[in-house]
C-alpha cells in the first residue's frame, strides 16, 4: 500500500482536537465542550483511511492485509505500552473491586468493544461514576477500530462500480448516519454517546473529504475558510457543555466544520504551523496518556490547583513525546507482516490481559495490598452474598419458588415487596426467618412504590412496569395466604400522595389474615459512606469514625419527618402492624454508624451492602426479638426515638 503525501495541516487539526480534549478533561476554564475533539478525530480518521484506499488502483486481499498491518503497527504498540504502565499504577492505587473492573475494561479494549463495556458499566459518559475509570477513554478507540473492520471491505465492494456510485453511497450513508444519530440521541442519549452507530457518519464525512471533487481554493480564500472552520470548532468547545445534546445534530455540526477545515487545508491553512504539527504528531500518545492521569487524580479525590494542573499536563506531554519517539515511530517502521502484527499486537496482549483479569478476580483483587484493615474488611464482605437471584428483582412472573429465602421448608410463609431498598433487607431478614421457620419470598422492583393502586408520575421511567408489578404482587397476596407481608421502600423517593396509600394497603393485607410489617429507612445524608471509608484505604490512613451520618441531617429532612409521622399514624390505625426501624440499632444518639467491625455497611449513598444488612439484622434481633416470633410488642417493635 502506497503512502500519502504528508499534510502538515492534518497534524495541525489533530493538535486542535487533542488540545480541546485535554483542556476539557483537566478542567481548564471555559472549555466546557472540549469533548468534541474526539469527533474531529473521527472525521480525520475517515479522511485518512479513505485517502489511503483511494490511491490504490485495485483493492485486493493483499492491499487489505497491508492496510490492517499498518493500522496495527500505527496504533497498538503505544496502546500496549501505555496499558502496561497504567496497569502497574492501577495495581498500586485501585481498590480490589476497582482493580478487577479495570482489568475487565482492559480486556474488552483488546477485543475492540470497550465502548459497549463502558455503556454497561456506567450510567453515562458524563456521570460521576465514570470520572475515576482509567481506561474509559478507549471507548472512542474501540469505535475507530469498528469502523476499520467495516469500511475497507465496503470500499472493496463499491470500487467495482462507477465512482459516482461510491461517492453517492458515502453521501447516503452519511445522511442516514446523521438521522440515526439524531434519533438515538433523542431516545437514549447515554447509549448514543458510546455507540458506533451514532458516530459512524463522522468517519463517512471524513471519507467524503477525501473523495470530494471540490476544486482547490485560492490560497488566501482557503486560509480564511480554514481559519473560520477552526474558529467554529473552538467556539463550539466553549458553547457546548456536559448537558448539551450529543452526538446527534450537534455532532453533525462538528463534523461539517472538520470537513471544511480538511478540504480548505489542501491549499493553505492556519493549521500548518510547526508548533501545531509537532503537537499533532504526538496527539495519539497525548490522548492515551492524559485520561489515566485525570482519572487517577479523581480516584484519589485530588483537586489540583492551577499550578499543579499545569505540572500534570506537562508530565502528560513529556510522556507523550517519549512514547511517540521510542514506541510509535519504531512500531510504524517495523517490517512485520499481518500475521506477526496480529499475534504481537492483538492476540498476545489479549491473552495476557484475560489471564491477569482471571487471576486477580480469583484472588478477590488482592485486598492485602492496602494493609490488614482492607483484608479484614474484604473478608467480612465476602462472607455474605449479595441477596437472592437477580431474576427475583424486577420479577415478572414465573416460578416464585426460586425466590424463596429463610427456611425454604418452613411451615409459615412471608412475602417481601418493595424497591431496591427492600432487596437490601434480604440479608437483614434471612437469619430471623430461618429461626422462626418462615419461608420468605422476596419479589422486588426497581424504583417502584409497592403499594396497592399506586400511579407514579411520568418522571418515573419505571411507572408502567411498577403498575404491572404491583398488580401482580397484590393479586398474589389475595390468592395465596401469607402469614406475613413485608414492605420496604426508599420512602422519601416517592410523591407524598402516593406514599399515603400505605393505609389502604395495610388494610388490604390485614383482610387476608397476614401480619403487615413495614421497614423504615436507614440513615441517609446524601453522601456516600462507602466512598468515605474507601478514601482512607486509598490514602493508606487510619479510619477514625469520621464517616458517621447524623440522624437529624438536612438531607430530605422534611420528607423524612412526613414519613415518620405517617408510619406512627399507621401504628395506631393497624394494631397488628409490626414496624422495624433499622436506625434503632444503627444509631446511638444522633450518630448513625456506617462502618461495623472495620467494614463499610453501605454499598453506595443509600443502600446497605449484604454485610451491613446482616449485621443490622443481627443487632435488631438481639434487641427486639424476631418480627416473625411470638410475644413481640407489635405496635412498638424497633421503634427508635426521633
Amino acid at each position: 500500500m502506497s503512502r500519502l503525501a504528508y499534510r502538515k495541516d492534518i497534524d495541525g487539526l489533530r493538535a486542535v482536537a487533542v488540545l480541546l480534549v485535554v483542556a476539557y478533561h483537566f478542567g481548564l476554564p471555559f472549555v466546557t465542550g472540549g469533548y468534541i475533539g474526539v469527533d474531529v478525530f473521527f472525521v480525520i480518521s475517515g479522511f485518512l483511511i479513505a485517502s489511503l484506499l483511494e490511491r490504490e488502483p485495485v483493492i485486493t486481499a493483499r492491499v487489505l492485509a497491508d492496510f490492517y498491518a499498518r493500522r496495527i503497527k500505527r496504533l497498538l504498540p503505544a496502546f500496549v505500552f501505555v496499558a502496561l504502565v497504567v496497569t502497574t499504577v492501577a495495581a498500586t492505587l485501585l481498590l480490589p473491586d476497582d482493580f478487577e473492573a479495570f482489568l475487565r475494561s482492559l480486556r474488552e479494549s483488546f477485543l475492540f468493544r470497550s465502548n459497549a463495556y463502558f455503556e454497561r458499566a456506567t450510567t453515562g459518559y458524563f456521570a460521576a461514576n465514570s470520572a475515576e475509570l482509567p481506561w474509559l477513554h478507549t471507548w472512542s478507540l474501540a469505535i475507530e477500530w469498528q469502523f476499520y473492520f467495516v469500511f475497507p471491505p465496503l470500499v472493496w465492494l463499491l470500487r467495482r462500480g462507477p465512482r459516482r456510485v461510491f461517492t453517492g453511497t458515502l453521501l447516503a450513508g452519511a445522511a442516514l448516519g446523521i438521522a440515526v444519530s439524531i434519533a438515538m440521541t433523542a431516545a437514549h442519549p447515554e447509549h448514543a454517546y458510546y455507540s458506533g452507530y451514532a458516530r459512524f457518519f463522522e468517519f463517512l464525512v471524513g471519507a467524503l473529504a477525501a473523495t470530494s471533487s471540490i476544486a482547490a481554493l485560492e490560497a488566501t480564500t482557503a486560509r480564511t475558510v480554514s481559519a473560520l472552520a477552526v474558529a467554529g470548532l473552538v467556539a463550539l468547545s466553549l458553547l457546548f457543555e456536559r448537558h448539551t445534546s450529543f452526538p446527534g445534530l450537534n455532532a453533525a455540526g462538528v463534523a461539517l466544520l472538520a470537513f471544511v477545515a480538511i478540504v480548505a487545508g489542501r491549499s493553505a491553512s492556519v493549521l500548518s504551523s510547526d508548533a501545531l504539527a509537532f503537537v499533532g504528531r504526538r496527539s495519539y500518545a497525548l490522548y492515551l496518556w492524559h485520561w489515566p492521569v485525570v482519572a487517577f487524580l479523581a480516584y484519589l479525590q485530588r483537586s489540583p490547583s492551577a499550578l499543579e494542573n499545569g505540572a500534570w499536563i506537562a508530565l502528560v506531554f513529556v510522556l507523550s513525546d517519549a512514547t511517540h519517539r521510542w514506541v510509535e515511530r519504531p512500531g510504524v517502521a517495523s517490517r512485520w507482516q499481518l500475521p506477526a502484527t496480529v499475534a504481537a499486537g492483538c492476540v498476545l496482549p489479549l491473552l495476557l490481559t484475560a489471564a491477569a483479569h482471571a487471576f486477580v478476580r480469583a484472588h478477590d483483587g488482592f485486598p492485602a495490598r492496602f494493609g490488614p484493615e482492607a483484608a479484614h474488611a474484604a473478608g467480612n464482605l465476602r462472607a455474605f452474598d449479595a441477596g437472592g437471584p437477580d431474576r427475583c428483582h424486577d420479577f415478572r412472573g414465573g416460578d416464585i419458588e426460586s425466590c424463596a429465602r429463610g427456611d425454604v421448608n418452613g411451615s409459615r410463609v412471608a412475602l417481601l415487596i418493595g424497591d431496591s431498598h427492600a432487596r437490601q433487607y434480604e440479608a437483614f431478614l434471612q437469619a430471623m426467618a430461618e429461626r422462626a421457620h418462615v419461608k420468605l419470598y422476596a419479589l422486588t422492583d426497581s424504583e417502584c412504590l409497592a403499594l396497592e393502586g399506586v400511579e407514579l408520575p411520568p418522571r418515573f421511567a419505571t411507572r408502567v412496569a411498577c403498575r404491572e408489578a404491583n398488580a401482580s404482587h397484590f393479586a398474589l397476596i389475595a390468592r395465596r395466604r401469607f402469614d406475613f407481608v413485608l414492605i420496604a421502600q426508599r420512602w422519601i423517593g416517592y410523591p407524598q400522595e402516593e406514599v399515603a396509600r400505605l393505609d389502604a394497603t395495610l388494610t388490604t393485607i390485614e383482610a387476608t389474615g397476614a401480619v403487615p410489617i413495614v421497614i423504615e429507612p436507614i440513615a441517609e445524608d446524601g453522601g456516600s459512606p462507602k466512598d468515605c471509608f474507601n478514601r482512607h484505604l486509598k490514602l493508606r490512613t487510619a479510619y477514625a469514625d469520621d464517616c458517621v451520618i447524623a440522624r437529624d441531617n438536612p438531607f430530605g429532612r422534611e420528607a423524612k419527618r412526613r414519613i415518620a409521622t405517617l408510619i406512627d399514624g399507621m401504628r395506631a390505625r393497624h394494631p397488628t402492624l409490626v414496624v422495624i426501624d433499622p436506625q434503632a440499632v444503627q444509631c446511638t444518639g444522633d450518630a448513625c454508624a456506617t462502618v461495623i467491625d472495620g467494614t463499610p455497611i453501605y454499598s453506595d449513598t443509600h443502600h446497605l451492602d449484604a454485610f451491613g444488612s446482616a449485621m443490622l439484622g443481627r443487632a435488631w434481633s438481639l434487641r427486639f426479638g424476631d418480627p416473625f416470633g411470638p410475644g413481640i410488642d407489635r405496635s412498638l417493635a424497633g421503634r427508635s426515638s426521633r
